[in-house]
């Protein structure tokens, strides 16, 4: 499933959660030039570890 509509139909409570973006849902890979908030998905994952 890709599309948001759909997940949050399925899922309601994913509507207070942010939303990223990603410019190539087909790719789903975290870079630059895929996600729209790549610099602070980057800073999450890295104060995670």
């Amino acid at each position: 499933m890709r599309h948001k509509k759909g997940w949050l139909e399925r899922v309601p409570e994913l509507g207070d959660y942010p939303v990223h973006i990603l410019r190539n849902p087909q790719n789903p890979a975290i870079s630059p030039g895929n996600l729209d908030r790549y610099g602070q998905i980057r800073d999450l994952i890295r104060a995670y570890k």
